[in-house]
Parts: structure tokens; C-alpha cells; sequence
């Protein structure tokens, strides 16, 4: 198409206004020295390229935001290691404590080697009538004392009703006495210990005998409280004192005779008895700090011996 460009009248003109350009000459606003003004009626020219370009550069953002979405996907996300590793840590501390465990053995408190034992499984087989428990009572109870996994001392108080429960209880406690050293002489106290007149007025004196004889023994017998008066009965306050015995590694077995306990605490009717025998002659403090001791473990031998 053509181009056409009307002519303005040189009689309508305004003259320019002059510039300089860059290089210094002198230009004009006009188009041209005569202001043409022209018009261009061919239609516009198609450029095929730029929606090719368009869909290029849509292209090229589009994958550009999915790289930056990526990129800050890889950021945030992190791989769950931390519970495996907690697992792995958790096995692995087991088998460190299991092989030290089996390769160092004397982190526990008694190496078995090293071990006392105290028995009584031949007593056992002779006195068949007792229950099993007053056995495991008396080994498990020296056995602690022996292997110093207690600093007490321990008290063992015998019932009975009938029978002869001195022979059995002589014989238990001379057998705890060969625990701790098979030479070991069993140390005795009977009822003449308890009332002489020397003693019925100083019971003290109770006292010092007992720390004579068990300077050669861990082990006491002391048969018949039935027949140990209220007066003398406060030495066995200190005899039975398991917190801060006389000395260490004591074991003190003592027998008492009373009536068949049918039905009730056994704990309860001991308590009872005892304060029946030496309550007349003790003030209430000092006769439970007593029963408290001496009542300290209670094993019944009552309708288990022979008559």
C-alpha cells in the first residue's frame, strides 16, 4: 500500500523551535524542513515471531518457577534419621553394657566365687516337719550378714508349745555358727544368767558376759525367756539391738514356751505374751522398745515338733 503525506501551508506554519543535538548541529521538533504529516493507511505488518516469543518466555518462567520450588522443596525437607538413629544408639549402648557386663563381673556386689554360703539343707532332711520358710528365713537372713549386705545384726525368736525346741533351735544355731567359722564354738545363755542375785540388782552385768562370750562367737543361743524375770530382762534391750549390735556379724537365736496359737496374728500374740511376763516390772516406754527387739523376727515352731 502506499504512503501518503499531505503537505502543510507554509502560511500555517509555526516555526520550529531549535535544539542542538549531541554532535552540536542544529534540529528541529518537525518532522521534516516543510512539517510534513503523513499517514500510513497499508495495514499493520504482522510479526510472527513475538507469539513465538510470548510462548517461549511463558515457557521460561513457568520452568524457572518449578526450579524455585524445587530448590526450596530441598531446603525444607530433611530425612527422617533421627528415630533410626535413637534405635541404632539404644542397641548399641545394650551391647557395650552386655559385653562389659560378662567381661567385668566384679561391678556386682558379691562375686559368686567369693560367695558365703549358710545352708541348711541337711537340717532340712532331719527335721521334715518344719516348713520350708523357717529354713529359707534363716539362710537368707545369715547369708546377708555373712556377704556384709547388711550392717545389722539379726534376732530369731522360737516358739514353741511342745516338744523338745531346745535341741532343734541348739542345733540350728550351732550350724550358723560353722558359717562363719567352722571352728566356731556356739555361745550359750540360760536362765541362770538372768537371776542371780548379783544380776536381779545390776543387770549390767548381764550385759558384760554377753560381750565376753561373743568375743569367740558371731553366734548366741539364749533358751527360756520364760523364765527371765522383768528385772533382768532389760539387758536383752541391748543384746537384741539390731541397729547398733555389740558387735559385728552377730546372729542371737532365743526360744519362748506358750500356749498353741489356734487362730490370730502370731506377730500380735507374742507381743502380748511377752507383756503378760515382764510388764509388771517395766515402764510402758521401756517394755515395747524391748518387745519392739527381742519380737523382732518371730518363727513358729508350735504343733511342728515332736513330744
Amino acid at each position: 500500500m502506499s504512503r501518503v503525506c499531505a503537505r502543510e501551508s507554509i502560511h500555517n506554519r509555526t516555526p520550529p523551535m531549535a535544539t542542538k543535538s549531541p554532535a552540536g548541529e542544529a534540529s528541529s521538533d518537525s518532522d521534516g524542513l516543510y512539517g510534513e504529516h503523513c499517514s500510513d493507511d497499508s495495514p499493520e505488518r504482522s510479526h510472527p515471531k513475538s507469539e513465538n516469543d510470548k510462548v517461549l518466555r511463558k515457557e521460561s518462567n513457568t520452568a524457572s518457577e518449578n526450579k524455585a520450588k524445587l530448590q526450596k522443596e530441598s531446603k525444607t525437607y530433611s530425612a527422617p534419621i533421627g528415630p533410626s538413629l535413637s534405635v541404632v544408639g539404644i542397641v548399641m549402648l545394650i551391647v557395650v553394657v552386655t559385653v562389659l557386663t560378662a567381661v567385668y563381673p566384679s561391678w556386682t556386689t558379691v562375686e559368686p566365687l567369693d560367695r558365703k554360703n549358710c545352708s541348711y539343707e541337711d537340717l532340712e532332711k532331719q527335721y521334715t516337719g518344719l516348713d520350708y520358710n523357717v529354713w529359707d528365713n534363716l539362710q537368707i537372713g545369715i547369708e546377708n550378714i555373712l556377704n556384709k549386705a547388711s550392717p545389722k545384726s539379726a534376732n530369731y525368736l522360737f516358739i514353741y508349745d511342745n516338744g523338745d525346741a531346745r535341741s532343734v533351735v541348739k542345733n540350728m544355731a550351732t550350724h550358723a555358727a560353722k558359717c562363719f567359722n567352722n571352728s566356731q564354738p556356739l555361745a550359750e545363755m540360760g536362765e541362770d544368767d538372768f537371776n542371780s542375785k548379783e544380776v536381779i540388782t545390776d543387770y549390767g552385768k548381764i550385759i558384760e558376759r554377753f560381750k565376753a562370750i561373743i568375743e569367740s562367737s558371731n553366734v548366741v543361743l539364749i533358751v527360756n525367756l520364760n523364765e527371765v524375770p522383768g528385772e533382768t530382762a532389760e539387758a536383752l534391750h541391748t543384746i537384741c539391738d539390731t541397729e547398733n549390735p555389740i558387735r559385728e556379724d552377730l546372729v542371737v537365736f532365743l526360744t519362748l514356751r506358750m500356749p498353741t496359737i489356734e487362730n490370730g496374728n502370731v506377730q500380735e500374740k507374742v507381743e502380748e505374751e511377752l507383756k503378760k511376763m515382764w510388764g509388771s516390772k517395766l515402764t510402758h516406754y521401756k517394755l515395747d522398745a524391748l518387745i519392739t527387739r527381742v519380737a523382732d523376727s518371730v518363727i513358729n515352731l508350735q504343733q511342728k515338733l515332736q513330744k
